[in-house]
């Protein structure tokens, strides 16, 4: 298993963006905390569901390292 989950960032938000993602099995997300900006993100469907079925399944804290970028998890963006 890899030590992170690539994440994309999308520009288009709401519903009918949304809908078209899950059509194209990605799924929408929003990444927030700390002194950051809210992040809009979208996460391969297939990538989450082998994620959660792995050994450590639900109970595990997982990376995100964003496509085209070389920025994991607390790397400022």
């Amino acid at each position: 298993m890899k030590e992170y989950i690539e994440v994309e960032p999308r520009e288009l938000t709401g519903k009918g963006p949304n809908r078209r993602l899950r059509k194209l099995g990605m799924i929408p997300g929003v990444v927030y905390g700390g002194d950051r900006k809210p992040l809009s993100i979208s996460i391969s469907e297939k990538e989450v569901w082998q994620m959660l079925h792995a050994e450590t399944g639900l109970n595990t804290v997982r990376t995100l390292k964003l496509a085209g970028t070389e920025q994991i998890g607390n790397a400022p963006l």
